[in-house]
C-alpha cells in the first residue's frame, strides 16, 4: 500500500467489518491459552501486561476485552491502544498492511450507480468496467502461496497497478491484489451464465 494512501470513512468501516480476529490475535503475537480457548473464543496473556502469567485477554468475532486493564473494543481500538498516538485511520492501515483485514469495494468508475431493479432488492447489475485485462500475475504474495499464473487467469485475479486518477480521487483498487465478485444471470438462451458484479481488493 502506498504511503500516501488515506482511507475514507467508508473504507475504514469496511476494514473494521472485515477484520479476521484470529489473524489479528496472531499478528499481535498474543500467547494463546489452549486449555481456556475454544474455536469461537480465544484467551491469552494480555498484550498490555506482558509480564502477567494468567490468560486475562479475551477475543472473539464480537471484539476483545482485557480483564487485566478493564479495556475493550473492536480491532481498530485494539491497534490504537497498543500503538500510542496512532489515529483510527492509521490503525486501519496497520490492519491492511498486516493482512488481517481487507476493503470490500465494488468498482463503479466514472458512471452513476445503476438504479436497483423495482421489486428486486437483491439484484446486482454487472459492473461496467472489467479490470481483468489490467491485472498482472507477478506478485510476491501469489508466488509465496504457490498460485500459478494459469490459476489467476482462470479466476480473473491479479495485481493492479495503474496511473493515478487525473481528478485526484483515491483509486481504491490501485496497487492491490484484486479478486472478482461473481454472480449468475440468465442470458439470451435462458440459461445461467457467470457475470462479474464487482471487484474486491486487499
Amino acid at each position: 500500500m502506498p504511503p500516501s494512501f488515506r482511507l475514507s470513512s467508508d473504507q475504514l468501516t469496511s476494514v473494521r467489518q472485515n477484520t479476521q480476529w484470529r489473524d489479528l490475535f496472531s499478528a499481535l503475537q498474543i500467547e494463546k491459552e489452549p486449555k481456556k480457548s475454544k474455536d469461537t473464543d480465544w484467551w491469552g496473556k494480555s498484550p498490555f501486561r506482558p509480564q502477567e502469567n494468567t490468560a486475562s485477554f479475551h477475543m472473539n468475532s464480537r471484539g476483545w476485552y482485557c480483564h487485566a486493564t478493564g479495556q475493550g473494543g473492536g480491532p481498530i481500538e485494539l491497534v490504537q491502544r497498543l500503538h500510542a498516538g496512532m489515529s483510527c485511520y492509521d490503525a486501519g492501515r496497520w490492519l491492511l498492511e498486516h493482512g488481517v483485514s481487507r476493503i470490500v469495494d465494488e468498482v463503479r468508475e466514472d458512471v452513476a450507480e445503476a438504479a436497483a431493479t423495482p421489486g428486486d432488492p437483491t439484484h446486482n447489475p454487472p459492473i461496467r468496467q472489467d479490470l481483468r485485462s489490467r491485472l498482472v500475475s507477478s506478485h510476491s504474495e501469489f508466488e509465496t502461496r504457490g498460485i500459478p499464473p494459469s490459476t489467476l487467469e482462470e479466476l480473473g485475479a491479479g495485481y493492479l497497478e495503474r496511473e493515478p486518477r487525473k481528478n485526484g480521487k483515491i483509486d481504491p483498487m490501485n496497487r492491490r491484489l484484486v479478486f472478482q465478485i461473481r454472480s449468475l444471470r440468465l442470458n439470451a438462451a435462458e440459461s445461467l451464465a457467470p457475470v462479474v458484479v464487482g471487484h474486491m481488493g486487499r
